[in-house]
């Protein structure tokens, strides 16, 4: 069995869809595992899909909730920056997830945390022109805080690894 199968720990999920593949095809165990596994950059560290990623889903969530708040503001100059800069953290770690070098995956990392430090700029300056209340821009901030540690834990990571 290769290093990828050994250190693979399938959820329930994985399992009903292992049994119901081996059990309607007739690859072997072996051989499922190749396909269904995810990538391994190193010997223990697996690299699950950019949507298993907390990091992936708090800035896909923020941006939603951005979107969603500047949906009827009427300074599109101000709206168009702050909901591109806060789609452009999740989509960055996704685009660089789905590279093929690790080197790539670690630069949109980078690029999505200069996005999370460009945010809270934006989010700092609506809270000063009153376009979001202090309670939101607090959340927000704490929110893109999280999230470039978050983004620097997964860099530190790739590195190690």
């Amino acid at each position: 069995m290769n290093r990828r199968a050994q250190n693979f720990r399938p959820s329930n999920t994985f399992t009903q869809i292992w049994l119901k593949l081996s059990h309607a095809s007739r690859l072997t165990p072996h051989a499922l595992s190749l396909i269904l596994t995810p990538t391994v950059y190193k010997k223990d560290f697996i690299m699950p899909g950019f949507e298993d990623l907390d990091a992936w889903k708090r800035s896909a969530r923020l941006s939603v909730q951005i979107y969603k708040h500047f949906a009827a503001c009427k300074d599109y100059g101000f709206k168009d920056q702050i909901t591109r800069s806060s789609l452009s953290v999740p989509s960055n770690i996704a685009e660089g997830y789905d590279r093929s070098s690790k080197k790539d995956n670690i630069n949109f990392l980078y690029y999505s945390k200069g996005s999370c430090a460009e945010l809270r700029t934006q989010i700092y300056i609506g809270m000063k022109i009153e376009y979001i209340d202090k309670e939101t821009s607090k959340a927000w901030i704490a929110e893109t805080k999280e999230l470039s540690r978050m983004i620097q834990g997964l860099i530190n990571r790739l590195r190690q690894g």
